[in-house]
């Protein structure tokens, strides 16, 4: 399970399932910001539409891939994630990012279906979920930006954050790496 666990948060490679051409959708932005990231291992993306997104090639399905990625983020719809869980752990992925919403957080019958077939799939290859729903709104990203302006304006005392969701304490940490010395999460 702790190989899982490194494989969330320092994966080798990476495929990004739902990777798309189309400007402003997750898919794009997600293969932007991969990019950009400066992430040194290989990145892989599915969908059978594309050969390539942003420069990353594109195959048709997991099956397809050369590689067994350690990690994969997952921004397709709700309805098809249990089945790409279960596609990736068949395939050897041991951990994955779910983007995507529309499951337990949604209320409804069918999104609690989903989250029980997500997990479901998930335990029978002891697959490591962060998620669903873990892109949250962007404002986390100018809030931290603050936070860590403050920290460095501040540099004698302490400050104190509580944030909620994956993508602001990525993006604390993104900043932290830049202006702190000391994080505890």
């Amino acid at each position: 399970m702790q190989e899982n666990l490194s494989r969330l948060f320092n994966p080798a490679s990476v495929v990004l399932v739902g990777a798309s051409q189309r400007e402003g959708s997750l898919g794009n932005l997600i293969a932007h910001n991969l990019i950009a990231s400066g992430f040194k291992g290989e990145l892989l993306a599915v969908n059978p539409k594309y050969q390539q997104v942003q420069g990353i090639r594109c195959y048709a399905n997991m099956a397809s891939l050369p590689v067994v990625p350690d990690l994969s983020v997952i921004v397709t719809p709700a309805q098809t994630v249990p089945l790409l869980i279960e596609q990736l752990g068949a395939h050897g992925t041991r951990a994955a990012i779910v983007i995507s919403a529309g499951f337990g957080e949604s209320g409804t019958e069918q999104g609690e279906r989903l989250h029980k077939s997500v997990l479901s799939a998930a335990r029978k290859y002891k697959v490591r979920i962060l998620g669903p729903n873990c892109l949250v709104d962007a404002d986390y990203v100018w809030v931290t930006e603050k936070i860590m302006q403050l920290a460095q304006q501040h540099s004698k005392g302490r400050i104190v954050s509580v944030l909620e969701g994956g993508y602001a304490l990525n993006a604390l940490g993104r900043c932290a790496a830049a202006h702190v010395k000391e994080l505890m999460l």
